[in-house]
Formats: C-alpha cells, structure tokens, sequence
C-alpha cells in the first residue's frame, strides 16, 4: 500500500504523539462523552503534525538536547491542541473584527 506513510516516519511518530496528548487530555479532564475524546485525539493529533516541530527548538532550550524531543513536543503540542486551537480561531476572529470583518457568532 504505497498510499499510506511509513509507519517508523517522523511524520507517524508526531501524529501518534499527538493524538495520544489528545487522550490524556481528554482523560484528565474526564469529559464523559466519547465525541469529545475522538475530537481531542484527532485535534491533538493534527496540531502534533503542524505545531510539533514549533515544540522541539523551545524545549531543547529548556531542557537541553535529549532523544526523543520530537516526540514529546508533539505530545505537548498533543496536550494542549484544543487550547492552542482555540487561541488561533479567537486572534483571527478578533482580527477580522478589527478590521471590518463579520463577526460569525454574532447573533
């Protein structure tokens, strides 16, 4: 299956990082319904994808050069992709606020 990426890639790597932050956070949150966990997972996931190599740079300087840095960037990212995501949506929707935009959850 020439379609699907190597499973021992970087890329798979940041994804399953990524999506595992996701679960904890879910968990630790206990939020009870189950949409909300496939939601974090596949939200912690694509920010792992994006946002992890953002991660790595940040915490060589704080914890200094180890293997495996990657991978918890991306779980990091993972963690907290449902905060990082909102962050985004709320600066952009404030940006188009400022200069004119429609505000879309207007009433």
């Amino acid at each position: 299956m020439d379609f699907l990426p190597d499973p021992s890639s970087k890329t798979v790597a940041a994804a399953v990082a990524g999506a595992a932050g996701g679960v904890v956070r879910w968990l630790t949150l206990r939020e009870r319904l189950w949409p909300e966990g496939v939601i974090n997972t596949v939200v912690g996931s694509l920010s792992a994808l994006y946002l992890g190599p953002l991660a790595e740079p940040i915490l060589e300087k704080v914890l200094g050069q180890f293997d495996g840095g990657e991978n918890l960037g991306s779980f990091l990212i993972g963690l907290g992709g449902m905060t990082v995501s909102n962050i985004i949506i709320d600066a952009w929707a404030a940006r188009r606020k400022s200069i004119g935009g429609v505000d879309e959850q207007a009433d």
